[in-house]
């Protein structure tokens, strides 16, 4: 199939011969390639910064502050003299599409953390707070049918089209309190308890908060006299329980949601309406759930093991 005609200028579409039994009318994909417009600019952001101080020996305070951010713009233009779709006759309905969207978040984590040692106790303790917000915006503009493929602005169109242009925002947040204590006796035998607090955006007005505790033992048996393995360099028991949960249960779950876009007959008129899509659930939280796990871990000096 020729990419130019007999004059040189490039073909609006092709066809195969008809001895071929191919039916389908074909675009040219070189003049679409230069004609139609296909551009994403994106933009992404992410910092980070902290403050740290020790005002007594073996206390430090710490605090950070992360942003991050991405914005991304999309433009797409179909020209009236090109296409890249079978079947579709020169000159078609100019299409513009337009879309931004953009995403900002940010996470600030106070955390104290204090070691102490006595003798052969060796013991961490850590407490804090730490917040963090997300929100996220889109906006989409489809238009069609331009009276000039040379202006394919918004007002250069004579029709938007209502089906292909939406917006749509949502954003959630979290605020967790923290605490950890770490314990070890010689390093070789260890224990471990935490507590976190979480409240979320997305859990029910009434159930808010979710508390997360969490427990766990080893013992590092290498460092113990009576291990004689020599093939054997390192082994570990360990053992936990705790309590875990989530909140990717999506946003705005706890509300009544309704959809507007649900028409109704009266008598022979169609009018726009809505009607709810689900019901509010005050009492929503996030899946929690008990769990017990126990391992050993061991390493060996010798090549074929693992």
């Amino acid at each position: 199939m020729p990419i130019y005609d007999e004059n040189g200028e490039p073909t609006l579409s092709n066809q195969f011969p008809a001895s071929t039994g191919n039916i389908y009318v074909y675009p040219n994909w070189v003049r679409a390639a230069e004609e139609l417009v296909n551009e994403t600019k994106e933009v992404n952001v992410l910092s980070n910064a902290y403050i740290q101080y020790e005002p007594l020996d073996g206390l430090v305070l710490k605090s950070t502050f992360n942003v991050e951010f991405s914005n991304h713009k999309f433009f797409f233009f179909n020209p009236s003299t090109a296409t890249s779709g079978m079947n579709v006759p020169i000159p078609t309905t100019a299409v513009s599409t337009r879309m931004n969207y953009e995403e900002r978040s940010w996470l600030n984590e106070n955390l104290a953390t204090y070691t102490r040692s006595f003798g052969d106790h060796n013991f961490e303790l850590l407490g804090g707070f730490t917040n963090q917000t997300f929100h996220r915006e889109l906006t989409r503009l489809q238009a069609d049918t331009y009276s000039d493929d040379r202006l394919p602005t918004v007002q250069g169109a004579l029709n938007i089209n209502r089906g292909g242009t939406n917006n749509a925002a949502d954003q959630w947040s979290l605020t967790s309190f923290v605490s950890r204590l770490t314990y070890n006796y010689k390093g070789k035998y260890l224990f471990t308890a935490a507590v976190r607090s979480d409240g979320s955006s997305r859990f029910g007005s009434e159930n808010r908060w979710g508390t997360f505790p969490s427990v766990s033992a080893g013992w590092i048996l290498s460092d113990e006299d009576f291990f004689t393995f020599d093939k054997i360099s390192f082994a570990k028991v360990r053992a936990s329980f705790g309590v875990i949960g989530n909140n990717n249960i999506g946003n705005y779950t706890q509300h009544a949601l309704i959809n507007n876009t649900v028409n109704a007959v009266f008598g022979d008129v169609v009018a726009p309406g809505a009607a709810i899509s689900s019901l509010a659930n005050r009492g929503l939280a996030g899946k929690r759930r008990g769990s017990l796990t126990w391992g050993w871990t061991w390493a060996s000096s010798m090549t074929g093991y693992s």
